[in-house]
């Protein structure tokens, strides 16, 4: 549960950190990003449509399947329905 908690933390981080804010609106465009994960760095791609987040997507890890599917189907989700 740690691990999934930090995995988590970092992609949130990234997600804010990467994609630039302006005026209240994300900037549109396509932004990667590198964070250190529980097991490795995980790199996040970041897609942003319209001043809203549209997508993210995990490119590269090598920490587990089990956390890493938590992210995709709860942390990524979440994100982008709350656009933060």
């Amino acid at each position: 549960m740690k691990k999934l908690m930090r995995l988590m933390s970092i992609l949130v981080v990234l997600s804010v950190l990467f994609v630039a804010c302006s005026s209240g609106k994300y900037k549109d465009g396509t932004y990667t990003g590198e964070g250190k994960g529980a097991s490795s760095n995980i790199k996040v791609e970041v897609t942003v449509k319209s001043g809203k987040i549209d997508n993210i997507e995990v490119l590269e890890h090598k920490e587990t399947e089990t956390i890493i599917d938590g992210v995709k189907n709860e942390l990524i989700p979440n994100i982008i329905k709350k656009q933060s």
